[in-house]
């Protein structure tokens, strides 16, 4: 239907300047006898021209106040029922001397909403509370790089934190305070989007650790 619309303003549009070309062209004695006839002819067929040309207008204009903010087409997502041990895990490791360790490892998905790749995605996340810590950017888990392409619908995985186990270190804040440790902020940017942000509360003596911060 728009594109009909938009051919029938083209035809009105064309339609009045051929009456304009006639009047000047063909009918020009008989115009200059009969001026009242050339005024009426010409009004009709400049109306016929800014009529369609008004609407194209305003409707363009309509468009661009009333446009929607477009949002990043990258989606930060964090599970808190942590299907298949995706968002948290207890990471083990062995030391060159080949003792055992182990850490808490957390981690968000990092999602392409859109129907186009999104190229060159990185993360930075940043602790911005009153422990804070300088941002940085970890490398996606499947390619280990800092940088990666997300092809349309599809998603990667990213760490966002990581604490020592056990949890409780000597000298670490407890209780209440144990909120210091956060917030987190987390940003997601790539090539040519805007870039999506997430915030979370952050409180180690839980298993999840991240939580919304709207919430806390």
């Amino acid at each position: 239907m728009g594109e009909w619309r938009s051919d029938y303003k083209v035809a009105i549009a064309g339609t009045g300047v051929a009456v304009l070309t006639t009047l000047a062209q063909i009918f020009s004695e008989y115009m200059r006898e009969h001026e009242y006839y050339a005024c009426i002819a010409a009004i009709i067929a400049i109306i016929m021209i800014v009529i369609p040309l008004s609407h194209t207008f305003f409707v363009w204009l309509k468009r661009r106040v009333n446009a929607p903010e477009i949002g990043s087409p990258l989606e930060i997502i964090f599970e808190p029922f942590n299907p298949a041990r995706r968002f948290w895990s207890l990471i083990g490791y062995l030391d060159d001397a080949g003792k055992g360790h182990s850490y808490w490892e957390h981690r968000v998905e990092i999602r392409n909403t859109s129907q186009k790749t999104v190229r060159n995605v990185m993360v930075t996340v940043e602790r911005i509370g009153p422990c804070p810590q300088l941002p940085f950017s970890p490398p996606f888990k499947r390619s280990q790089l800092e940088k990666c392409d997300i092809n349309p619908g599809c998603s990667e995985l990213i760490q966002v934190n990581t604490w020592p186990h056990p949890k409780v270190q000597v000298g670490m804040l407890a209780g209440r305070s144990a909120w210091g440790y956060g917030p987190i902020q987390v940003i997601a940017s790539g090539d040519d989007v805007l870039p999506a942000e997430r915030k979370f509360a952050f409180n180690y003596e839980t298993e999840q650790m991240l939580f919304d911060e709207e919430v806390y």
